[in-house]
């Protein structure tokens, strides 16, 4: 069986909470388990202050990997991310600011070949997701696509959704399922506002699921 890279197994350290509740941003309903304020993070990749004025309530700044466990501190990504573990993902939202999330190049193992290299490489309706994530106190968690790979792509910033967020849908495995508008009849704005659930895009809106979370747990 084939070994995953460092990279994926992230379930080991536990993040500082970082998701801030966006429903006067996103108009979406909080739900049990909402939180407050939006938490930066230390180290490469970490708070800039950025959510601010990108409108996110997320402050985590996002690189792209170098290879599967170092980041390019010259490849940041237009897009920011709120930490916080839930059911193994590192991070409780991810905004997305702009359309290329390919600013550098990511060395990969043979047996992890990827899709795509840019949003050339893409349908008319799709982006490249690379390799984006984020390190705090000395470990680097991934937020996409790994290896990179063609994603449906709904939107590609706040402009493409009358001002609100573009937000960045996976599963608890970061296995990413596309690009969404965050809308005013959404039933979460981020993991925070879920019980025991993540928050995943899925037809037309946002809401808590059990997507990819493993029976039992």
């Amino acid at each position: 069986m084939t070994r995953l890279p460092l990279i994926l197994l992230f379930l080991a350290t536990a993040c500082g909470d970082g998701s801030g509740d966006a429903g006067s941003a996103d108009g979406a309903s909080t739900r049990a388990g909402g939180s407050s304020g939006a938490g930066g993070s230390s180290g490469a990749g970490g708070s800039s202050g950025a959510g601010g004025s990108s409108g996110s309530p997320c402050t985590t700044e996002l690189y792209q990997l170098a290879s599967s466990s170092v980041l390019d501190p010259n490849a940041k990504a237009p897009a920011l991310a709120c930490e916080g573990l839930t059911f193994g993902r590192s991070f409780k939202r991810v905004d997305v600011l702009g359309g290329d999330l390919c600013p550098g190049s990511t060395q990969f193992p043979p047996e992890y070949p990827p899709e795509c290299q840019s949003n050339a490489d893409c349908g008319a309706n799709e982006v490249c997701l690379c390799s984006i994530a984020y390190e705090t106190d000395g470990h680097v968690y991934t937020v996409g696509a790994y290896p990179n790979r063609c994603i449906p792509a709904e939107c590609r910033g706040p402009d493409d959704c009358g001002g609100r967020q573009c937000g960045l849908s996976t599963d608890t495995t970061v296995a990413p399922n596309g690009l969404f508008c965050r809308t005013g009849a959404d039933e979460c704005s981020s993991d925070a506002d879920c019980t025991d659930q993540i928050c995943l895009h899925k037809t037309d809106h946002w809401v808590c699921s059990n997507a990819g979370i493993p029976e039992g747990i």
